[in-house]
């Protein structure tokens, strides 16, 4: 029995299957494995997986043959192989995951520079189509949602890119005829200048996991102006 690639329902089909393996993994109650999964004084082994996947984090660096064994051990128990050449079995700092570098001592998610050129590559192409005079700011419909859902998937790295989606997938629309154009609005064409076209400029690293909070800024507005307060160690500034 096998899932086909092309089905629709396969990559769900395939997590709900490996719901119980994470599980396992995860929980700090292991009594139903065997001893060795039990990995002191951790308890539990740190993980995150997405469709096949896995990423193990590790406390200390010591502990990584220990917690190896326990996941390759329950790999094998449950007829899963892993793929030697795309794995990293040993413990190390920064590591390619999802298409993102994370580095761990940093605690930073970082855009590579292969996704960094290629995003390059896309607007520069896309204001190329859009401002030759003929096409009056028009272009190809399926280009422009290849190159827009390239730039979502590198969100996660850049602190405020899907704030400079919005206007893209205003333009986009909700048809589904990918032949037709559609028309960058002019906000769409800025937003293509003035940030992913010049994304050299910006941060491509965001720290991952819960920020320590220092401030607290509450506002709230209506037609009669803008208002708010903000909470700092030293005392509440009130703004009007």
């Amino acid at each position: 029995m096998a899932l086909p690639f092309g089905w629709n329902l396969s990559p769900w089909t395939f997590t709900k299957l490996l719901r119980p393996l994470i599980a396992a993994l995860r929980s700090p109650h292991l009594t139903e494995l065997p001893a060795t999964y039990l990995i002191r004084p951790l308890r539990a082994i740190t993980a995150s997986i997405y469709l096949d996947d896995l990423l193990v984090l590790l406390r200390r660096s010591d502990h990584g043959p220990t917690v190896m064994a326990a996941v390759r051990e329950l790999y094998t128990a449950l007829g899963l192989s892993i793929k030697l050449s795309k794995s990293v079995l040993d413990p190390v700092p920064r590591l390619m995951h999802l298409g993102v570098v994370l580095d761990i001592p940093r605690k930073l998610l970082s855009l590579p520079e292969t996704k960094r050129h290629r995003i390059s590559q896309l607007t520069k192409s896309l204001l190329a189509a859009a401002l030759t005079p003929r096409n009056r700011r028009c272009v190809s419909r399926r280009v422009l949602a290849s190159a827009v859902g390239y730039f979502q998937s590198c969100c996660p790295c850049l602190p405020f890119g899907r704030f400079y989606l919005t206007r893209l997938y205003d333009s986009l629309g909700s048809g589904t005829d990918f032949d037709r154009l559609v028309r960058l609005s002019a906000r769409a064409i800025s937003d293509l200048r003035g940030y992913w076209a010049r994304l050299h400029d910006h941060t491509t690293d965001r720290p991952w996991g819960h920020p320590v909070r220092t401030t607290v800024l509450c506002t709230d507005s209506c037609t009669a102006g803008w208002g708010g307060w903000v909470s700092l160690p030293s005392g509440i500034m009130r703004l009007r």
